[in-house]
């Protein structure tokens, strides 16, 4: 590292802001959650038109353990920029946004490259420490 020290906080703050303010890149449902999630709208969709109503998903989310009133999830939408229609519904994709929304962050565009470098490289740390790669070596070796 060839900074000086004392440059180092201002580095980290920096860093932070822009993982906090810097929410230009979507990041989107894995398949398998989508589909989940897609699955919970449709056993919701009691009217089969393709609109949650509100009521019936907080219905629904107290046979859970993630109980909430009607006015909690309107709020939760709310403050991640989901709006109900008219008659108080939304429709699958609304849902779907607002449970990528809840459950994951969005990340600044610039750093998507170095995130996906360092994700790669600790993923190749933890291939080197695994049983399987440490046996696989050891009988390389022996050969």
């Amino acid at each position: 590292y060839s900074h000086a020290s004392h440059l180092a906080p201002l580095h980290d703050t920096t860093i932070d802001a822009e993982f906090i303010h810097g929410n230009d890149f979507k990041v989107p449902l894995p398949d398998s959650m989508a589909a989940h999630y897609r699955h919970i709208f449709e056993l919701n969709d009691h009217s089969g038109v393709g609109h949650l109503k509100i009521d019936e998903l907080s219905k629904f989310m107290s046979l859970t353990a993630h109980g909430l009133s009607v006015a909690e999830l309107e709020e939760m939408m709310h403050e991640v920029g989901i709006d109900e229609d008219q008659d108080e519904a939304i429709s699958e994709t609304d849902f779907l946004e607002f449970i990528r929304r809840t459950l994951l962050a969005d990340l600044p565009a610039s750093k998507i490259a170095r995130i996906n470098a360092i994700y790669h490289d600790l993923a190749d740390l933890d291939d080197e420490k695994s049983p399987m790669t440490r046996m696989q070596t050891n009988r390389d070796m022996r050969r």
